[in-house]
């Protein structure tokens, strides 16, 4: 891109794949909604499973949920990448994302598989346990949360107080309101299984307990998903391009061969 020229989706693809090569860089945080654009079709062809439009990111899980024994930050939570759910709302899955082969981490499939013992409702109250606790502007996220599970048919909320109070920062108010006026329905999924979408579709190869790995329906890599969104347009053919290149380790290529431009 020259100075004169406007940016376009060539040029963030482009910088993308010269900065993944950077120390500190993390490439997941920035190619999560591109990702997520395509989430529905992966998990179609990958585990043959048609997937409700709506895909929540960063989905929290409530630390005190997951593990009951711990009492010094039982209403911290930890992330899912992603968490779908089957067209017919009996399944959910956990979907974690990596973009580098190294930063498999066993201790993160550790709470996954916590999370799937537990059941989706259980999650659901560990949410509410949250939303309870929290305060500030962070109220005002949780009633986005809320309302996504309510589309989804999950929940029953009072969101107009709900909302008012998140905005006034009443923290008894949000409290109450919370604990008196947040319902889980049923049903809930009872089932909920953990994919992993990697660079070679083998990075689980590099958890050594075999209890972990064995509870991951799929691992998917980037070279099949390529293979199945090169045909969606521009965005999902050039997407499907450098997902091919970026199976290769970041900093594997020579830095001579990126241009050092703006």
């Amino acid at each position: 891109m020259t100075g004169q020229g406007h940016p376009n989706l060539a040029d963030v693809f482009s910088k993308l794949n010269c900065w993944r090569h950077l120390p500190a860089y993390r490439l997941e945080s920035v190619l999560t909604p591109y990702f997520g654009l395509f989430l529905r079709d992966i998990l179609r062809e990958a585990i043959e499973t048609e997937v409700h439009p709506l895909i929540i990111p960063e989905f929290p899980l409530r630390i005190g949920t997951l593990y009951p024994n711990n009492v010094r930050r039982p209403n911290q939570s930890k992330k899912v990448d992603y968490v779908a759910f089957s067209k017919n709302l009996r399944k959910t899955y956990f979907i974690e994302l990596k973009t580098d082969s190294q930063s498999f981490d066993c201790s993160q499939l550790e709470y996954l598989v916590e999370a799937k013992k537990r059941k989706f409702r259980c999650i659901l109250e560990g949410i509410k346990c949250i939303c309870k606790a929290t305060k500030g502007d962070y109220t005002k996220k949780y009633v986005h949360l809320l309302h996504y599970l309510s589309e989804l048919s999950f929940v029953d909320s009072t969101y107009n107080k709900l909302h008012n109070l998140a905005i006034s920062d009443s923290r008894r108010g949000w409290k109450k309101a919370v604990e008196c006026g947040v319902k889980i329905n049923e049903p809930v999924p009872e089932i909920i299984e953990i994919v992993y979408i990697t660079p070679t579709g083998r990075e689980l190869e590099e958890c050594k307990e075999e209890r972990l790995r064995k509870e991951v329906s799929e691992e998917i890599g980037f070279c099949q998903i390529a293979t199945l969104i090169q045909s969606r347009g521009e965005l999902g053919s050039m997407f499907a391009n450098y997902l091919r290149e970026w199976k290769t380790p970041a900093g594997a290529a020579d830095p001579r061969k990126f241009r050092a431009a703006p």
